[in-house]
């Protein structure tokens, strides 16, 4: 390992090197550099890691895979939630409507039996009326007939009266006369 690790720190030195003597645009700030020197030693010292490191490198490069790919699903798990949310209150809005819409048909089926009833009583109210209207011009009728008939019954009850009144007093004539006639021969 101390192999290694001597190989990575002159690796690291020779980097400073190059550095240090490269031209500078703006000091402590930019430098010009031979980018493929740079990236040969870089190289080089990827090359000199310990396998070790490595895999912990491929461990951590998984482990945010592993991290990215929880973020998705977690999002996706997210968002499949709010629409199931807006689904249900979706639904139930809509079992809101319907229920503020039923409750709307019963009042007005309630109000509609109301008139019904209403409608029905002022009609039977106004067929007694009728009913009883026609009942007294139906007995006003009858009382006229019957009054009718009573005045031509006394009108021929006086005309007989007058008949027998006459034939009473021809038959007193005519029994006086009888009479008269009976006493002459006795």
């Amino acid at each position: 390992m101390e192999n290694q690790t001597d190989i990575i720190e002159y690796l690291l030195d020779k980097l400073l090197i190059k550095f240090e003597e490269s031209f500078p645009l703006l000091p402590n700030y930019l430098i010009i550099v031979k980018v493929q020197e740079i990236k040969a030693i870089i190289e080089e010292i990827y090359k000199s890691l310990p396998p070790e490191l490595k895999e912990a490198q491929d461990i951590l490069n998984t482990t945010k895979q592993i991290q990215v790919e929880a973020q998705k699903k977690a999002e996706q798990i997210i968002q499949d939630a709010k629409n199931e949310t807006a689904r249900i209150l979706s639904e139930s809005n809509d079992i809101k409507q319907i229920q503020k819409q039923a409750e709307k048909i019963k009042e007005q089926t309630i109000e509609e039996s109301h008139e019904i009833k209403r409608k029905a009583i002022e009609d039977v109210r106004n067929y007694k009326i009728q009913v009883q209207d026609e009942a007294v011009n139906t007995t006003k009728k009858v009382e006229s007939f019957a009054e009718q008939i009573l005045k031509s019954l006394d009108f021929n009850l006086t005309q007989y009266k007058q008949l027998v009144k006459n034939g009473q007093e021809y038959l007193k004539k005519t029994n006086n006369g009888f009479d008269k006639s009976y006493n002459l021969l006795e």
